[in-house]
């Protein structure tokens, strides 16, 4: 109902001291070995309901509307955002309640939806970094928007990976030949096409990486290998 109904997020504060006049009656309960243990697990409860029924969707809410804000940017129609059709909901009512204490502790409505944005962006950037850029303007119009102190996750904007594995060029050869181009200028290989939003490159680093992870051994199989291939083509 809350949530539904954000302007009503100052009676959480309400709501909790009435909860938590309870622990003088959970505490005089006879029939637990230890009323600790039956507050605690009354304590566990609330604490869920307020996952499920506020925190979740709020978090829910909030990243959507900062995905939609950004890809409209971007020129992608993933939503009607006319207010007339979807209706708008004011969110900020329950970011601006302060922390609701619940018997021992406090229940920061504000901390948990950041650390679920901060979360969530973290991985979502590890996963594709490609898209550093899209979730660091998700990270400030959060900020901005709805004055959320975000961390800064300090990952890197280009991908730090140590490309193809030479022992895994040498055994789909045919394939790399017919996949990469010699860029002579650069001493690289470049990926001619790919399905991908990035295209795969191998220089001499990456080589390097090869040799340090599998030892100079390898050099001569691959040699070999390669004299092999050449052998069968010309």
């Amino acid at each position: 109902e809350i949530f539904d109904n954000p302007e009503e997020a100052p009676r959480l504060h309400y709501m909790f001291g009435t909860i938590r006049d309870c622990s003088s009656h959970l505490l005089a309960s006879v029939h637990e070995e230890s009323p600790d243990f039956l507050l605690k697990e009354f304590e566990k409860w609330i604490e869920q309901l307020m996952d499920d029924n506020i925190i979740q969707p709020l978090c829910t809410a909030i990243e959507t509307d900062l995905r939609l804000h950004i890809h409209s940017k971007l020129g992608l129609k993933l939503d009607s955002r006319n207010p007339f059709q979807v209706g708008v909901k004011n969110l900020m009512p329950l970011l601006m309640v302060k922390p609701i204490r619940l018997f021992d502790t406090f229940f920061d409505v504000r901390g948990h939806v950041t650390h679920y944005l901060d979360t969530t962006f973290y991985n979502l950037t590890t996963v594709a970094l490609h898209d550093w850029k899209t979730y660091g303007e998700m990270r400030n119009l959060a900020e901005q928007k709805y004055g959320l102190q975000m961390v800064e996750p300090h990952l890197p904007s280009q991908t730090l990976e140590q490309g193809l594995d030479v022992l895994e060029i040498m055994r789909n050869i045919h394939l790399f030949v017919g996949k990469y181009n010699y860029n002579l200028n650069n001493q690289i290989f470049v990926e001619r096409l790919s399905n991908n939003k990035h295209l795969n490159t191998i220089s001499i680093r990456h080589i390097a990486n090869s040799i340090r992870t599998h030892g100079i051994g390898i050099m001569n199989t691959t040699v070999n290998f390669t004299y092999q291939f050449l052998r069968k083509k010309f």
